[in-house]
């Protein structure tokens, strides 16, 4: 006599073995998620960087604390300066979600920001003296 179906037991290994495979590869999907938009932030990070270089180096002179419109955009950042070159740029605002984040990897990704690079995975916060882009 033939058999032209499957068990129940074969249905339920392979039911197990399915499940194993997709409890590995969750993680690492979400892993994979994680970082990539933790690179979009360090991309944004080096842009208002280099942004706030070139205003200075254009007008010469510093520039004031400012807030980026911190709900509209995907990652919300505000200005602040301590002395006459050192700005701190803080991720921050209500659309700001820092848990979908990695702040090692971030960190990681920001180490090659020329001197005085103060980076806090907690507070997502990066400070940096303009005057050693301008003036080195």
């Amino acid at each position: 006599m033939k058999r032209s179906a499957f068990t129940l037991v074969e249905l339920l290994i392979v039911m197990a073995v399915i499940a194993a495979l997709i409890s590995v590869v969750a993680p690492m999907g979400l892993n994979a998620l994680k970082q990539a938009r933790t690179v979009e932030v360090a991309g944004d990070y080096r842009g208002v960087m280099q942004e706030i270089i070139g205003l200075v180096a254009g007008r010469g002179k510093p520039i004031a604390n400012t807030a980026i419109n911190t709900n509209s955009y995907k990652t919300p950042f505000s200005i602040a300066t301590t002395s006459a070159y050192v700005y701190t740029i803080t991720a921050s605002g209500t659309s700001f979600d820092k848990s979908k984040y990695d702040g090692n990897y971030l960190q990681g990704a920001l180490e090659n920001t020329r001197n005085s690079t103060i980076f806090s995975p907690d507070t997502f916060v990066l400070s940096f003296s303009v005057a050693s882009y301008i003036y080195n």
